[in-house]
């Protein structure tokens, strides 16, 4: 088991925003689609499966990287 990461003056405060950030606007697309009707599909035939949850995920949070 891996020790618990812990967040000291070596981790940037700054990545740490963005991270947060980041979460929080990928939690906001998929919290109503928590519990609905699941929709995948497959990324490549020996890939695992890709829900919309996934895809709005990636896409608020590379909206707010780019």
């Amino acid at each position: 088991m891996s020790p618990a990461l812990t967040v000291d003056s070596t981790f940037d405060p700054a990545l740490i925003d963005l991270a947060l950030t980041l979460a929080d606007a990928a939690g906001e697309v998929i919290r109503p689609l928590f519990r609905g009707d699941l929709q995948a599909e497959y990324k490549a035939a020996s890939s695992p499966i890709v829900t919309i949850a996934d895809r709005e995920a990636e896409r608020v949070m590379r909206g707010l990287i780019e």
